[in-house]
Parts: structure tokens; sequence; C-alpha cells
């Protein structure tokens, strides 16, 4: 285990440098682009990612696929990253296909208030199509660093991605705000990327390229699932800013897009945790060690519970301050409250990350996709009926409707044969799950710096307490020091 819990300490410190970067550049990214630039480029960028769910899931399928690969691994190997090229590669061009055969319909949606802005977004849109075959064969390379436990090169490489994507864009918008130029960086950025992916997995083992046709099977029938659950969770975490952006404007998209931004930090912060699960689960699953697998399911359950709680609550305590701080004290007054239901609804989403990626690994993506699914539709039908009501407060109370994918938790320990299930389910996450909305509820009845000083106080007194008494915590810790 103790490779697993290095791997989660490198991702920790790189989504640290990653969150530092992000709230340095989001200010002046807003400062430089204007409001309702910087609006159309988060719907071009939700776009790019919705675009995304052409890779079927293809990195967790490669990172299932490799990690189960031991013996005669070099043969494998290449043609597990074989067959995970050529199948993105057919699905780019589809993808490519369809989005410009949608280009015209989501431009005459988008309320842009000049006919040169909807001439600009309409051949970003096109130039955007290029960038997809390396956006989506670098997802094969990142899902085999992966199974290799190799998070520090992929999450370095991802990293850089960002920080030269947005350096980038801010750089191009202070010269010229035009979207073709953001547009034709991203495709060059995006080559960037699965070059650093190929070198780095060059140097971490050597593999045979060669197709195998069953293998290549295999990986489709497995990716069905994948690809609808994908398709979910991007539609979930990008199209929701489209929807914003076709109700509402460019400019409320760009808030609505800032504000999810920083409460997805909530579920990366977990993700780092709960993303070596899916290696881990697979292997257990493989050897039916499902006692151990179970075990560490509800550790790490617990674990990231603490973290939720924590952070959770001390971005709805302060919301108000980090965002006077952050952006300005007008910003903070007008959608101070509306980022802390979407901390709540964040909260959500990343109790069930532990559950999620266990299930995963085990290879049950047909439950985990349906779920997710469902929970994905009545939360973009919502989004959309009650922001035509109620502006921006229905389009982020609907994102609360996420809490759905705690199913996933009661699933895994139905399956893994817990006698309580609900009172594990309660002990294991009840301070993530209730703490916020306790916190939220004390601070709109009660606003007030002496509120929020006693409250953080307390609040971090009762963590302390309950990890000085965690003995297992307080030695794998030593270990990882050491």
């Amino acid at each position: 285990m103790n490779k697993y819990l290095k791997a989660i300490s490198t991702n920790l410190i790189i989504f640290a440098v990653s969150s530092i970067f992000f709230l340095a550049i989001t200010p002046i990214a807003i400062r430089v682009m204007g409001s309702e630039f910087y609006g159309l480029w988060a719907i071009l960028y939700a776009i790019i990612q919705i675009a995304g769910v052409g890779t079927a899931g293809m990195s967790s399928i490669v990172n299932k696929f490799a990690s189960e690969s031991q013996a005669n691994s070099e043969k494998k190997f290449g043609e597990i990253i074989a067959g995970g090229v050529t199948i993105v590669f057919f699905l780019a061009i589809l993808t490519a296909l369809i989005l410009l055969v949608l280009q015209n319909l989501i431009v005459a949606n988008l309320k842009i208030s000049s006919l040169a802005a909807q001439a600009q977004f309409k051949s970003a849109i096109l130039i955007i199509t290029l960038s997809l075959i390396p956006q989506f064969v670098s997802r094969v390379y990142q899902g085999f660093l992966f199974s290799q436990i190799k998070y520090n090169l992929a999450k370095q490489i991802d990293l850089y991605y960002q920080i030269g994507l947005w350096t980038g864009i801010v750089l191009i918008s202070i010269w010229q705000r035009n979207l073709i130029f953001i547009a034709m960086w991203c495709f060059v950025i995006s080559f960037l990327s699965l070059l650093a992916y190929m070198i780095a997995v060059k140097r971490t083992c050597t593999y045979q390229f060669s197709f195998n046709p069953s293998v290549i099977r295999r990986m489709l029938r497995f990716s069905g699932y994948l690809f609808i659950e994908s398709s979910a969770i991007t539609f979930f975490q990008q199209m929701d800013t489209v929807l914003v952006g076709m109700v509402l404007g460019p400019s409320i998209a760009g808030v609505y897009s800032v504000g999810t931004s920083v409460s997805v930090r909530l579920s990366l912060v977990t993700g780092q945790i709960t993303e070596v699960m899916i290696p881990y689960a697979s292997l257990k699953d493989s050897l039916k060690d499902h006692q151990k697998l179970y075990s560490t399911f509800r550790r790490l359950s617990h674990y990231v519970s603490l973290v939720v709680s924590l952070t959770g609550a001390a971005a709805i305590i302060w919301m108000n301050e980090l965002l006077s701080v952050w952006i300005s004290a007008d910003y903070a007054l007008k959608y101070s409250n509306f980022y802390r239901i979407l901390i709540i609804a964040y909260c959500f989403l990343s109790l069930a990350r532990p559950a999620h990626q266990t299930l995963t690994g085990m290879g049950k993506v047909k439950f985990t996709s349906i779920v997710y699914s469902i929970a994905t539709f009545f939360m973009l039908s919502s989004l959309y009926f009650l922001s035509q009501k109620i502006g921006l407060l229905g389009a982020v109370l609907a994102d609360c409707i996420m809490i759905f994918l705690l199913i996933y938790n009661i699933y895994v320990y139905h399956m893994l044969d817990s006698k309580k299930p609900w009172t594990e389910f309660f002990s294991d996450l009840g301070i993530g799950l209730f703490s916020p909305i306790i916190l939220y509820g004390i601070i709109l009845i009660i606003p007030g710096l002496g509120i929020k000083l006693a409250l953080t106080v307390l609040y971090l007194a009762l963590c302390i307490l309950i990890l000085r008494k965690d003995m297992w915590l307080k030695t794998e810790a030593r270990k990882l020091i050491h």
C-alpha cells in the first residue's frame, strides 16, 4: 500500500501547485478579457471538454487493462496502447464531424452580442476540431501512466498543459481579443501535451507497439458503458456552462464557470486521493481479496469525508472574504451566496468518489454509468428550467441533485457483504455530508465576523481531535515522512 500512499502525496503536491496557479490566473483573465469575452472563452472551453466524451473513457480503460497485465507485460502493454490509440483515433474523427454538424446550432443559440464575435466563435469551433486527435490520443498514454502508478509524471504533464493553455490565452487577449487565435493556441498546446505523454511512457517502460484484434474487441466491449459514464460526467461538468450561456447570456455563464471551477477544486482534492483506487481495486478484485479492499475503501471514505468537511467548511464560512480578496468586494457581495451552494453540491460529489473509483476498478461500469447518466439528466434538466425561472440561483441549486451519486457508496457496502450498510455509511461519511449544510444554515441566519471565527476554531478543534485518535494514519504518516 506504500506506493499508493506515495502516489497520493505526489498528487496532492501537484494539485496544490495547480490550485495556486488557478487562483492567480483567474482574476487576471477576467480583467484582461472582460466579462463577456471571458464568458465566450468559458463556453468554448466547455465545448472542448464536452467533445472529450468521444474518448469513451479510454484513460480509465487503459488504466484498468494495464493494471491487470503483469506477465509478459512488454507485449501486452504494446497491445493495449496500440488498441487504445486505434480506437480513439477513429473516435476523434467521429467527434469532430459531430461537432462540425452542430456548429451552426451552437452559435445560433448563444446570446453573442456582435456578428463579429459570432463569426469568431464559429471559426474557433472549426479549429478546435483539429485538436481532438492529439487530445484523444493523450488519454491513452495518460491511462497507462496511471496504471503504473506514475501519477507524478501524468499530473506534471497535465499541470504544464493547464499553465501553458491559460498563460497563452491571457497573453493573446492582451494583444488581441480574438477567439480564432485562442483556438489555434489550444491546438498547439494539445499537440505538445501529446508529445510529452509519449516521451514519459517511453521512459517509463519498453513496449512492443502491436495490434491485437482480441484486445481491441475487449476494450471496445468495456468502453461501451464507460462512454456513457464519461459522457454523463462531462455533460455534468461542462454542459451546464453552455446551458447557462444560452439562458442567461455569456457574462453570467462566465460567473457560473468561475463558481464551478472553484467548487470543483473540492472534488479534485479528493480525486488526488481516490484515483489510486482504480488500479488498487482492479488488482485486489482480480486476486479476490475483497476483505482487504473493503477495509481500504472504508478507511479512504472516512478520510475523504474529513477532507471534504474541512475544506468545504472553510469555503462556506469565508467565501465572502475569499472572493473579496481574490476578485473584488463587489463581486463577493453579488455572488458569494451562490458559490456557497455550489460548494455544498460538490461536497456531495466528492463523497461519492471513493465508491465511484472502487466500482470502476472492479469493472462495475454498467452500474456507475447508469447512475451517473440519470443524475446528470435530472441535474441538467433542472438547471435549464430553474435558471429560466429564478436565474443564477436556479442553476446552482440544480447542482445539488448530484447527491444522488451517493448510491455508489451504498452499493459498495452491499456488494462487499456489509452487515450494516447504512450504519457504516453514516459512520464513514456523516461529518462530510452534514457539516457543510449545517454551517451554511448558521452563516445564512447569523452572519458576522464573530460567528465565523468561533465556527472556524470549533471546527478545527473537532477535526484535530478526530485525527489525533487515528493511530493508523499517524503510523503511515511517519513511514511516508521517513
